[in-house]
Parts: structure tokens; sequence; C-alpha cells
């Protein structure tokens, strides 16, 4: 038995001497990735609704798609062949054939090919992030663009040359298989980029749904209605979950094909037209009353600053000397606050400003008085902004100072307010938080 001392004893009592302030219906939970897990795997279920869209429309042969069966998802042709998708998310950098998720989705496709030969047409490898595509000469090869443009014009593993060869045979080698077998899957091999992960919904209901000419009409309202009960369709059959009853006395020797478990995999691109068109009426008078064009609005400023959020998520250095066509280097991994100083001729401001706006000239005057010419105290170029402190603010600088960069910054904090996606901007380098408050 250890015996307990004082110091023990204290420690004990400490957690009665917290003061308890705030309620967990009043934080943000930053810790668990379960949330983050969800909302992957409901993108992958979306995609199967874009899929059943571009089938409708007639931009995919497709009359059945089957989910979570042999690949993510599977799409039945109409010439009796399958095109088969791997859906991979992820946040930050660009896919390059150096990525494990990426090579072992090449290993899947080889898998299923030597499975089923010559039964799958097309292999698509989709996701929400782009791809290297760089002219850089450490970079060229493991660019999926350009490896597989060579392959295309190679008639033989062994036609290859560097640094596609190289390349080549760490595929092979990741996937344990023959040079011919994987030859034959990179030749069928395409590469898509999908909506981006925190807008795909809107893309969706706003973008794709309106290909269907029975979706045209209906307001922004029933289009996310009607889009949440298509990806919830497509949800169900990625799962085990079956309704048919059938499953309870279909026997063991009857085979796979008509077995209630492989049919509930199956979404008949038919029975999705059958099913907007039977909710249509429905449809149609969701918010009838309401003011659709506000929903319009909000959507495309959502769309508008999601894209901008997404684009301004890579530093722009070109003044600064980069090369890479590619701008693989992120803004939170370059960005710094800049230092203001006040001008030293600068007035007394006028009685009509504000009190913050105050609130800066007699610090910038306490400044001056409490430090010696060349040893001034800066002021946050962010806070000032965020803040602001005045109404007029000048950022004088050479190129590659920062200028822009603190612009672009500054546009991001607002953009991830706006979207309350706060928690991916404020991220330094060292993994911890850059907190920019808007109060002052």
């Amino acid at each position: 038995m250890v015996r307990q001392g004082r110091s023990s004893s204290s420690k004990k009592h400490t957690p009665q001497s917290i003061s308890i302030s705030i309620s967990p219906d009043e934080v943000l939970d930053t810790v668990d990735t379960g949330d983050e897990t969800q909302l992957r795997f409901r993108y992958q279920h979306a995609y199967g609704v874009i899929l059943l869209i571009a089938a409708l429309s007639g931009n995919k042969p497709y009359t059945v798609l089957w989910c979570e069966h042999h690949e993510d998802l599977l799409g039945q042709r109409n010439d009796g062949f399958f095109d088969a998708y791997q859906i991979k998310t992820r946040r930050n950098g660009l896919w390059n054939l150096l990525d494990d998720p990426l090579k072992d989705s090449i290993k899947r496709f080889v898998e299923v090919d030597q499975r089923f030969p010559g039964k799958i047409k097309e292999f698509f490898f989709v996701s929400n992030a782009s791809y290297e595509n760089s002219d850089a000469q450490n970079k060229a090869g493991r660019s999926p663009k350009k490896f597989l443009q060579a392959v295309m014009h190679a008639s033989s593993p062994s036609d290859l040359t560097p640094p596609f060869n190289t390349v080549f045979e760490g595929l092979r080698l990741h996937c344990r298989c023959e040079p011919l077998s994987l030859m034959t899957v990179l030749k069928k091999l395409d590469f898509l980029e999908g909506p981006d992960l925190d807008s795909f919904e809107a893309v969706i209901a706003h973008k794709h749904l309106p290909e269907i000419l029975e979706c045209r009409a209906l307001s922004a309202t029933a289009l996310a209605q009607l889009l949440d009960e298509l990806i919830a369709k497509v949800y169900k059959a990625s799962c085990l979950s079956v309704s048919d009853p059938a499953r309870h006395w279909y026997g063991l020797n009857k085979g796979d094909r008509d077995n209630p478990k492989l049919q509930a995999k199956r979404i008949a691109t038919e029975s999705i037209l059958l099913f907007i068109r039977e909710n249509q009426f429905h449809l149609l008078n969701v918010t009838k009353d309401a003011p659709v064009l506000s929903g319009h609005l909000k959507e495309t400023l959502d769309l508008y600053l999601t894209q901008s959020f997404g684009d301004d998520r890579v530093a722009k250095l070109d003044q600064a000397g980069e090369t890479d066509p590619e701008r693989t280097t992120l803004l939170h991994q370059v960005f710094v606050d800049l230092e203001l100083k006040p001008r030293s001729d600068q007035p007394r401001p006028p009685r009509r400003l504000e009190r913050s706006q105050l609130a800066l000239f007699t610090e910038s005057e306490q400044i001056s008085e409490a430090n010696p010419p060349g040893g001034e105290k800066s002021l946050s170029a962010m806070d000032c902004f965020l803040k602001e402190v005045s109404s007029k603010i000048v950022i004088i600088g050479g190129p590659g100072q920062g200028k822009s960069t603190l612009g672009q910054y500054l546009a991001q904090v607002h953009r991830s307010i706006l979207l309350k996606r706060e928690k991916e901007l404020y991220r330094d380098t060292a993994g911890g938080l850059v907190v920019h408050s808007l109060n002052a």
C-alpha cells in the first residue's frame, strides 16, 4: 500500500477547487475526429449520387450502381462491362504517386482486374484534392498525369524511360504483381477531381441535380432535401442493411446472383428517376412561399467563399521567387504577421475619430515617449486590420516582403469565420493555434 502524503491529498482535492464556468454545449470539440470521418464517408456516398445523376443525364452509360461491392463504387455499363471507382479524401497537399493511399488504390484495382479478367473497362481514382503536375526534374516522375501519359505511349513496361520506369517498378513492388498486370490496369486508369470536401453537397444540389429535367424547377431547399434522400439511398446500399425478408429463407446453396444481401447493394438508375418523379409534386411545394432568391444567393456566396478559401490555402509567392508552378507551399506555413509603426510625422487625429481609432494614436504616442528612436514597439498588422482600429492603414514594402500574403491571409480569416471553418486556418507549422479575434 502506498502511503499518501500531504501533497497527494492536495492533488486529490484540486479538481474541487476548479470553477466550472462552461458547458459541453458551448464548446466545439476539435479533438475527436469522428465527425471528420463521417464527413469523408458522406463524400463517398455523395459521389455515388453524382454518378447516378450522370447516368440519368446521359453522361455516363450506367444502368446500375453497385455500392461497396468489390470497389467503393462500381458502375455497371450498358455494354456489359463495369467501371470501378476508388474515393479518397484529404485536407491538404496534392496527390502524387509516392502517396501510400493512392498506391493502395492501384493495388486494389490490380486485384479486381485479376479476379474479373476482361470485365472492368475503366478504373477511376477520385478525390477532392488535386494532383501534382510539376515539370521540375525531381517531381515529374511522380506526377499522376505525366506518368499515365508515359504509360499510354508505351507498348510494354520496358518502353518506359526515366524517371517513369523507376516509378513503375516501385508501384509493381507495392502491388506485388507482374509488370504486364500493372501495365494493363494503368492503361485503363484515370484520375478525377471531385467537388470540395466542405462544399460538395451545395455543388451537387445546384450544379448536378439540375441536369435532370425533373429537378430544374425545384427550389434550393427542395434540391437540398432531395440530395439528402439520395445520399441516404447510397449510404444504405453501401452498408449491410438488407430490408428484403427473403434474406431469412434464401438458401446458402442457391448462389449469390439473387442473394438479397447482394441485391441490397444494387441501385438501378431508373429507380432514382422513378423516385424523383414520385416525389416531384411534394418537392415543388417545399418552401413554396419562402424567398427562393435569398436561398440561391446564400448558396452562391457559400460556393464562392468555399472556392476562394480552397484556392487561397496555397501561398502565392511569385514576387518572392517561387518557381514551382504547382504552388504547393501552404499559406499558413509561410505567413508571418507584419509589424506596423505609426509615422512619426502624423498629425493628431480629429475629434470625430472613433474611440478605437483614438486609442491607436494614444498608444502610438505612449510608445514613442517610452521608447527611444530605433527601439519602438511594433503593432500587429493583423490585429489592426481585424479590430479595425483605424479606417486607413497603408502597408509599405518592397516586392516579396509580405504585403500580398498579409492581404491573402486576412481574406482567409474573414472567409473562415463566414464558413465556420476557423479551426482549419489557425494552425502554424508547429501544430499550435494562431488565433486572431475580431473583438476589440
